[in-house]
């Protein structure tokens, strides 16, 4: 069991900046996703979480421009879309600032 206070250094990833450093490097790269997932922690976990990923595709229409997929569980789709989709749009937003680009579109999946 793990506690807050856990030495982390060997088991971290950190999904964002991979994410933004693909999108910089190799903006046609099409496995630029934010998981919601901890691969870790998978034999804990009893449900998957709400939001499952946010995939990037960056398209070249002069300049990149972003367009994200957010996929939700079905449910969580049904009670939560207003909210998930605002706070996806934002993370959207704030990715695609640090790395000199234009949001495009987002686009809502549930599996």
């Amino acid at each position: 069991i793990t506690s807050m206070h856990a030495d982390y250094t060997v088991q971290v990833f950190d999904q964002l900046m991979d994410v933004i450093d693909k999108i910089k490097n190799n903006p046609d790269d099409k496995r630029i996703i934010l998981s919601s997932w901890n691969p870790l922690d998978l034999k804990k976990m009893t449900i998957p979480p709400c939001h499952i990923c946010l995939h990037n595709f960056m398209s070249s229409v002069g300049s990149y421009h972003a367009r994200c997929i957010n996929s939700l569980l079905i449910w969580d789709l049904v009670f939560h879309s207003t909210l998930h989709h605002i706070l996806f749009r934002r993370t959207e937003y704030m990715i695609v600032h640090v790395c000199g680009m234009l949001p495009c579109t987002l686009l809502c999946d549930s599996v």
